[in-house]
């Protein structure tokens, strides 16, 4: 939205201002790609992380909850 702004078409807008406006864009630029970059990391973690655990049935991931253990260790205790 800030691209699309006519800063240009201003006559109001001292000089200098232009390249505040520039810097501004470019770090707002760079904050949205670094997020784009994370959320696309995240996502990569978790989907091979559902595919390990799901598609090739491994059991001794630690994501996985092993409910077995807390039954034998309920069993021994009483």
């Amino acid at each position: 939205m800030m691209l699309n702004l006519p800063i240009t078409e201003s006559k109001e807008l001292p000089q200098s201002w232009y390249s505040i406006i520039y810097y501004v864009t470019l770090g707002m630029s760079a904050i949205i790609g670094g997020g784009f970059i994370a959320l696309i990391t995240m996502l990569y973690g978790t989907i091979a992380n559902v595919i390990l655990i799901v598609g090739l049935g491994v059991t001794d991931h630690p994501l996985v909850d092993d409910d077995r253990e807390e039954k034998e260790e309920r069993e021994k205790s009483k």
